[in-house]
């Protein structure tokens, strides 16, 4: 911790944590999760909070505006979250988990006039199936699959060797006075109850960024139904990943890859 001794007045500035809130939410969850969800419920019954999706994001939005480069290495997530626990009265870490194949489609689309602009094309392509297919195969031929799943796969590893809790919907750890929280995106409906019985106080979910929401879901839900979408070897890494078991039942991985069969293409 003493790498963050220099840089404590920032940190305590970037986090809003300079006067000691006596609860603070961290949403700390890949994109298209529902970490905006998340992020939007919290703020909304008066939490402090911030959103981050990785810890790169954070050097790239932030860090980067202050912390030395040969420092940033040294401020892992886990040094944040200890630095947060020492400034709070209690700090709550939630995370959402989403099969790779459908946060990956939904990413695309949150993102699609960047997509279209950078192959050339207008948003007005996007309506053509042939070239939105295209541009769709060159996204997921570049996609990050070292996209850490936080609290799983990243140094704060912490949910690692615990197994979900399908009955409750969550896996809750807690460790002095820091609370983990992991979800499930599908159990979203849901998050309301589930979040309620962890925090032990009514939660009210206040949806936003949600795609469904958004000019784009009429393509969105047109492109779910196409066929021969997505590259085999994405598919064979996606069904086979470690975190796919994890969280998902035996009949929900029986369903999902039924669902995703009929989306496989030999492209690569």
């Amino acid at each position: 911790m003493r790498i963050l001794e220099k840089y404590t007045d920032q940190l305590e500035k970037l986090f809003h944590v300079g006067d000691h809130p006596k609860e603070y939410v961290l949403i700390y969850s890949a994109g298209k999760s529902g970490s905006c969800t998340l992020q939007h419920t919290f703020t909304q019954q008066g939490f402090r909070t911030f959103r981050v999706h990785r810890k790169r994001n954070l050097d790239m939005n932030y860090l980067r505006y202050f912390v030395k480069p040969e420092d940033r290495s040294m401020i892992t997530m886990g040094v944040i979250i200890d630095f947060l626990s020492e400034r709070v009265g209690h700090l709550y870490v939630i995370s959402s988990f989403r099969n790779h194949i459908d946060r990956s489609i939904s990413a695309f689309f949150q993102n699609l006039s960047h997509h279209m602009r950078n192959n050339g094309y207008t948003m007005d392509h996007a309506h053509d199936d042939i070239i939105l297919r295209d541009t769709f195969l060159k996204y997921i031929a570049n996609y990050d699959k070292n996209n850490e799943e936080p609290l799983d796969e990243e140094e704060n590893d912490v949910l690692r060797e615990i197994p979900f809790d399908y009955q409750n919907g969550r896996t809750l750890v807690s460790q002095n006075n820091k609370t983990y929280i992991k979800l499930r995106f599908c159990d979203l409906p849901k998050w309301g109850n589930i979040l309620s019985e962890c925090l032990q106080r009514p939660i009210t979910i206040h949806n936003n960024n949600m795609t469904e929401h958004k000019t784009i879901f009429p393509l969105y839900k047109q492109f779910l139904e196409r066929e021969n979408i997505i590259p085999m070897n994405f598919y064979e890494w996606s069904v086979n990943h470690p975190l796919f078991y994890k969280y998902n039942t035996d009949d929900e991985r029986k369903d999902a890859i039924s669902k995703y069969r009929k989306h496989r293409t030999l492209v690569l």
